[in-house]
């Protein structure tokens, strides 16, 4: 299953980029919109905190790698830096509501099951750890 998900996706990448879609984007957000590549940066990680509110990494990896990938390589940005700076937001994400999957895993970890809920103030310490930690990433 997992090979003909991964043969689809490169199926899905060779068609945008034979389209010219990297460039299109690329030219959406230097020229048109006149953001940095820095703010470019920023945008693709708030698309990922957007998501990662309804999809797993796997989804969006699949989904938005054709894209982002070689849109990172032309900003002159590392490719393995881009990774971990995706995988720290994959982490933040999994923190939103509405589903929040990481929350229900910091439940079942916790030695009171009341004091940390979803929605609870136990979000707030993991949450300004993984913000600083993506913060130090940049």
């Amino acid at each position: 299953m997992f090979m003909w998900i991964m043969v689809a996706a490169l199926c899905f990448s060779s068609v945008f980029d034979g389209l010219g879609a990297v460039h299109a984007i690329r030219r959406l957000f230097l020229e048109d919109w006149g953001l940095s590549p820095w703010g470019v940066l920023i945008v693709m990680q708030l698309s990922y905190l957007l998501m990662g509110m309804f999809l797993d990494d796997t989804a969006m990896l699949v989904i938005v790698a054709p894209l982002y990938i070689p849109l990172v390589k032309s900003l002159g940005f590392d490719p393995i830096w881009y990774g971990v700076l995706y995988t720290i937001t994959c982490q933040i994400a999994y923190m939103t509501p509405p589903f929040g999957y990481n929350l229900f895993l910091m439940k079942a970890m916790a030695w009171c099951w009341s004091c940390c809920s979803p929605g609870s103030p136990c979000i707030f310490p993991t949450g300004s750890c993984n913000l600083q930690a993506h913060g130090k990433t940049l």
